[in-house]
């Protein structure tokens, strides 16, 4: 279905029928359609078939929360066929905007927006793989941040280096200015000057925040049945994993995760109700692990885990570019300019942006020309030390804002007001794949500045 829909139209317009269907019931309305089609029919152009299925068939209802996870079956239908990726990209973008606007209430057409986003991104390994026995993740715990200004104005070169107080020669990067911790940034000159310059310019911040690992492993929970989208299970999960590192890595390599071949299902799933068992006896028993164990003891009754089958052996995050092309579909109205040096331009022959009909309009920039990706490198880079800052013992936490110097304390409250005005301002500005302690600690951080 999805490659007929590719194959009739060169922009994304038919995927806004989706809005028709009830929210819980479009993943599997997406997989249920595939393979009746497949299956059956092998029929990829006609329309009386999608028109018929639509019509002839009542479609159980199985919550899950990621339309891209349910529609990866679909593409290893078509061998990857890249105009099926285009419309699976775009099938999620109609989905993600709906999540958003339908679970905060907000205006459905905050999304059609139509100014400047300025795009750096930090935090990014590529491709996250287990290569000989070992992750290839240098912290479990890393960030990746996709982010930056939006802004109505922008500035020069000359404006940028003169408002930060710095010369003229070279391109003005965070990494040399703004220094290693969050606490130590807050104190420095130059974190000051930035927040000045946001203020006046009235910019907004917009952010992505994922934590590649977490990422990596919640298609474990999402393939069982009636536990898909369970947060809490994905925590726990992420939190097994951490605990033992070494073994956790050793069984996901000798079962080639996330290829789990059929036949060796049950022993993948026993080895994680193992590890979880181990992580019990070394640090408690509680509810959430015994959650657990028992969610994945009943992935056992199932024929299949869908979402962790018939792919790249061992990859557990192929590349960044959904984050990126999830954010434009996001604001398929807006302005978006990107760093050169990003994923996102590799893909560019691959995929046609597009929204009703008119392409989205996205440039590739040189970050050494242009002073608001200068600045959006900042951001990102301010952004991913709070998150880490806030990833922490709440009383850590605590302490360390209370033993600022009354500097540090105004310029922590003035990065918090920019944060949360950008939020008021389109709360569709911030989004987060992230487990759900990491996000609350962070939600709770910036109540509390």
């Amino acid at each position: 279905f999805l490659k007929w829909v590719a194959g009739k139209t060169n922009d994304v317009s038919h995927l806004e029928a989706l809005n028709e269907v009830p929210l819980e019931r479009v993943d599997h309305l997406v997989v249920s359609m595939a393979k009746y089609i497949t299956h059956r029919h092998r029929d990829y152009e006609n329309e009386r078939v999608v028109r018929s299925f639509f019509t002839e068939n009542d479609f159980p209802i199985w919550e899950t929360s990621r339309l891209a996870d349910c529609a990866r079956f679909v593409l290893k239908q078509y061998n990857g066929d890249d105009s099926c990726r285009h419309v699976v990209d775009c099938a999620e973008a109609v989905c993600i905007r709906r999540l958003h606007t339908e679970r905060c209430r907000l205006d459905p057409n905050l999304n059609l927006m139509q100014q400047s986003l300025y795009y750096d991104e930090t935090g990014n390994d590529n491709v996250v793989r287990i290569v000989n026995g070992k992750l290839n993740l240098n912290d479990p715990n890393q960030v990746f941040v996709l982010g930056g200004l939006l802004a109505d104005s922008a500035i020069s070169l000359s404006e940028l280096k003169d408002r930060l107080g710095r010369d003229t020669d070279g391109e003005v990067k965070s990494g040399r200015f703004l220094g290693d911790s969050f606490v130590g940034m807050l104190e420095r000159e130059n974190f000051s000057k930035l927040m000045d310059l946001i203020e006046t310019e009235k910019w907004h911040i917009h952010l992505f925040v994922a934590q590649p690992l977490y990422y990596g492993l919640v298609d474990i929970v999402d393939s069982i049945e009636n536990h898909a989208g369970d947060f809490e299970l994905k925590q726990a999960l992420f939190d097994v994993v951490r605990a033992d590192l070494v073994k956790a890595v050793r069984v996901l390599d000798k079962f080639e995760y996330p290829d789990i071949k059929s036949d060796r299902m049950h022993q993948f799933l026993d080895a994680l109700i193992e590890l979880t068992n181990d992580v019990q006896s070394n640090k408690g028993v509680r509810d959430d692990r015994r959650r657990l164990i028992v969610a994945l003891q009943s992935g056992k009754r199932q024929n299949e885990l869908p979402f962790i089958q018939e792919e790249a052996k061992r990859i557990l995050v192929g590349d960044y570019f959904p984050f990126y092309h999830s954010r434009m579909m996001t604001f398929p109205r807006s302005r978006f300019v990107f760093d050169g040096k990003d994923d996102l331009f590799l893909r560019k022959e691959q995929v046609c942006f597009a929204y009703e009909g008119s392409e989205i309009d996205w440039r590739v920039a040189d970050s050494e020309k242009e002073p608001m990706l200068q600045l959006s490198d900042y951001v990102v880079s301010v952004i991913r030390r709070f998150v880490y800052f806030a990833d922490r013992n709440e009383k850590l936490v605590r302490k360390d804002i209370r033993g600022l110097t009354p500097k540090g304390r105004d310029c922590l409250k003035r990065f918090k007001d920019i944060w949360m005005e950008s939020e008021r301002y389109n709360p569709l500005l911030t989004e987060y794949v992230v487990s759900k302690r990491t996000r609350s600690r962070v939600l709770m951080c910036l109540r509390e500045i």
